[in-house]
């Protein structure tokens, strides 16, 4: 005999079920979360208890920071990080596209030897295409064979040389 109904708010659809308590046979409460406005609050009430109290704040969108080193091959002059960091503009995709950096508040900045690409949390944005996109860069330029892009930290990459050692291996073993 218990029937449910179903009320659609502004809010979103609640489900209601009938109670009985003390011979009273049309009560209903709210099975989901009830939502109410009382003197400017959102009070968010389930069995008409309050379990949460939240003012008007807007929730801080926090931004996550990725940098790519480059102080080796900038002070050497091996590397343009002008042309780097134009390479990234025109290369980096976010939702799946190309040149939607504005567009997503995608941010790339550099320093004298640093590119820092900053972007929005709920976007998801990839270390791993930063480090994809500088090895493609690295090969273009013809540098690949002779620097490597190494994770520094969990949000950073660094441009580092080769280690070439001598061919001094055959004359130790004599």
């Amino acid at each position: 005999m218990a029937r449910h109904s179903r009320v659609t708010t502004c809010f979103g659809t609640i489900k209601q079920k009938p109670m009985w308590k003390d011979g009273i046979k049309d009560l209903w409460v709210v099975t989901s979360i009830y939502l109410s406005l009382h003197y400017s609050n959102l009070l968010a009430t389930t069995y008409s208890i309050y379990l949460l109290q939240a003012k008007g704040k807007s929730a801080k969108k926090s931004t996550i920071k990725f940098v790519i080193d480059c102080t080796a091959p900038v002070d050497d002059k091996v590397l343009d990080i002008a042309s780097f960091e134009k390479y990234l503009n025109e290369r980096i995709k976010v939702e799946g596209k190309t040149s939607n950096l504005a567009q997503c508040n995608v941010v790339i900045s550099r320093d004298r030897t640093k590119i820092t690409v900053a972007s929005p949390t709920d976007l998801g944005f990839s270390k791993r295409q930063l480090k994809y996109l500088s090895k493609r860069y690295l090969k273009k330029q013809q540098l690949r064979d002779y620097l490597r892009v190494i994770a520094s930290s969990k949000n950073s990459y660094e441009l580092k040389y080769y280690q070439i050692t001598a061919g001094d291996e055959g004359e130790d073993e004599e």
